[in-house]
């Protein structure tokens, strides 16, 4: 069982000698089958949620905390808020017990010198309050730094493994993730919908 948002597409690695499938920003997934469940980061937050009663897992890759006042569709899995809800649903709608659920986090980081820089510390802070206050069992965090991460989860174990990767992008990498965390940044700082807590505001775990 493999379900989610996006196409979520099945390919064989051989480095890893299983099949991945690869989620785009705004995407989720939950599965209880053997394979292996990535994506890459910058400024965004990836929550991989475990439920070790079921054998099964799910990752959410979001852009933002939640949606600015003017934004239209405030359901969107790319804001922290919603993604979360919907991955946690998931997991329960398929037998899950909430309070045995397991929840690991990385991203947030810093890839464009002082541009994206607020963008990750917001998304940072928002997962370290919503782990606090859904009262969710938060394992591991991998947070902010300047480097993009890869991040490989398995599903049917809970493990969650994060490569950093060399800051250095492509021309295109790099115009796209500038353009990317420019829009980012101006939304969550033009609305006031959404806070920027500062580091003595977060919830260290």
């Amino acid at each position: 069982m493999l379900v989610g948002s996006g196409k979520l597409e099945r390919y064989w690695d051989h480095q890893w000698s299983h099949w991945l499938v690869n989620l785009a920003q705004g995407d989720y997934a939950v599965s209880d089958e053997p394979i292996l469940l990535t994506t890459v980061l910058g400024s965004c937050v990836a929550a991989c949620l475990y439920a070790p009663d079921k054998q099964m897992g799910g990752i959410n890759h979001f852009l933002l905390p939640q949606a600015g006042a003017s934004e239209s569709d405030s359901s969107s899995f790319r804001y922290g808020i919603h993604a979360m809800e919907v991955l946690i649903n998931s997991l329960l709608r398929k037998g899950a017990a909430r309070d045995t659920l397991e929840l690991k986090v990385c991203g947030a980081a810093d890839v464009v010198s002082g541009l994206s820089n607020r963008v990750g510390q917001a998304n940072a802070a928002f997962i370290r309050l919503y782990a606090q206050q859904e009262q969710l069992n938060l394992l591991a965090a991998d947070l902010g730094g300047e480097n993009p991460r890869r991040v490989v989860f398995n599903p049917t174990t809970g493990s969650m493994k994060v490569k950093r990767l060399a800051r250095h992008l492509s021309k295109d990498d790099l115009r796209h993730e500038t353009v990317q965390a420019a829009k980012l940044e101006q939304k969550v700082l033009s609305n006031a919908e959404v806070e920027l807590f500062n580091k003595d505001k977060e919830i260290v775990r």
